[in-house]
């Protein structure tokens, strides 16, 4: 069985490997799909746009 001294100590390291490995890979992907869902806002905005102006 694992000593409390050895638990805390790979908690501590699982929270560094998290903080410093998993954190930054979510945050990119987050600003991915931000820019993706612009990119979408963009191309509706368009067509709507287009359709706009060929119902005058």
């Amino acid at each position: 069985m694992l000593e409390e001294k050895d638990l805390k100590g790979i908690s501590h390291l699982m929270t560094v490997l998290i903080e410093n490995e998993v954190t930054p890979k979510f945050n990119t992907l987050a600003d991915g799909q931000a820019a993706i869902l612009d990119k979408l806002d963009v191309a509706l905005l368009k067509v709507v746009a287009s359709l706009a102006g060929s119902v005058d």
